[in-house]
């Protein structure tokens, strides 16, 4: 009895050792673009990834998929993310987002960035949803946006003031987004405000 049983609990775990996807490898082709640790790489425009929650990492994939996210004609970076998550088999996206949420956050020295204090009080709007230091708040829906490169975050930031991201009916969050933004937000004030995130 006692080797009946374990040889069924044996081949329960092989079955689930084969349904259970390789999330390390799944990873892999996001490598080239986001860092082995999901660092990012400001050269190509791939933000890092390293300590976004999950629930957000799966939620952008979703509308990459969806085509809430990456379909307008002049998100060109989005449109190429876009085609990288339509290849995503499906029930990859929650244990992937898992995955990267659990990757060790860079502590690698970087040039310190000087915020110019004329963006302080645009930085003020943003604080109620992604807090002081920038590190997110899940219970809103609100990324983490300490760590990001001011060129990613400016162009998000366009992105969202135009109407190329957060228009769609389906991405409440982006639209929230897009409301919080302060009006008459020009591109100089845009380009501060990057820079004020980028110092935290």
């Amino acid at each position: 009895m006692i080797k009946l049983l374990t040889a069924v609990v044996l081949g329960c775990c092989a079955f689930l050792a084969r349904a259970e996807p390789n999330i390390a490898k799944e990873y892999f082709p996001c490598q080239s673009c986001h860092g082995v640790e999901a660092e990012g790489s400001p050269a190509i425009h791939a933000p890092a990834l390293v300590g976004q929650s999950p629930l957000y990492l799966a939620r952008q994939l979703r509308n990459f998929q969806n085509g809430n996210r990456g379909a307008h004609a002049r998100d060109k970076w989005g449109a190429q993310m876009a085609l990288m998550a339509t290849n995503l088999a499906p029930g990859v996206i929650e244990p992937l987002s898992e995955y990267i949420s659990q990757l060790r956050l860079a502590t690698a020295d970087k040039a310190k960035v000087v915020a110019e204090p004329a963006a302080d009080h645009i930085f003020k709007n943003c604080v109620a949803c992604h807090g002081i230091k920038g590190g997110g708040n899940t219970t809103v829906g609100a990324p983490r946006i300490a760590g990001l490169d001011r060129v990613y975050l400016a162009t998000q930031l366009r992105n969202f003031r135009d109407g190329v991201r957060g228009s769609s009916p389906a991405d409440s969050y982006g639209q929230q987004m897009r409301a919080a933004l302060p009006e008459n937000l020009d591109n100089y004030a845009i380009d501060q405000l990057a820079r004020a995130i980028e110092a935290l």
